[in-house]
């Protein structure tokens, strides 16, 4: 056993508590490489044929009829994409491989405008066209 092992094993179970969350953390924040799934690779594939293809996206409207606390929906989204590794996700290519880029954080891309003075049919063309935005998988 060398050094480091014994030096952790003597560690107090707090301490080595605090040991493994900062080794996870800065592993986590290295950004970690996967191979794509079979899914990944299907969407990738896609991907590639059309880069400015809308086709994967899935959006949907809601009305809000009271106060809406910004702040905390962007906490409550942010929330989400710290739990989700998939929403931190990028994909790349790696000696001739597509590869997942699992990405320790991710700010929240969050647009907000208020739509009680717009038009119907202003609203329902802001909304198609938001919804025709390719997005970039990588």
């Amino acid at each position: 056993m060398s050094q480091t092992d014994t030096s952790v094993i003597n560690l107090a179970p707090e301490e080595r508590r605090k040991l493994l969350a900062q080794l996870l953390h800065e592993k986590a924040r290295a950004g970690q490489t996967a191979p794509l799934s079979y899914g990944q690779q299907a969407w990738w594939f896609l991907y590639n044929l059309d880069p400015q293809s809308h086709s994967c996206n899935v959006m949907f409207a809601a009305r809000v009829s009271s106060a809406v606390n910004a702040t905390a929906l962007r906490s409550a989204f942010q929330t989400l994409v710290g739990r989700h590794a998939s929403l931190r996700t990028t994909y790349t290519v790696r000696d001739g491989e597509p590869q997942q880029v699992i990405h320790a954080g991710q700010e929240v891309s969050f647009e907000e405008f208020d739509a009680s003075a717009s038009e119907p049919e202003e609203l329902f063309r802001r909304l198609v066209a938001d919804a025709h935005r390719p997005l970039d998988l990588e």
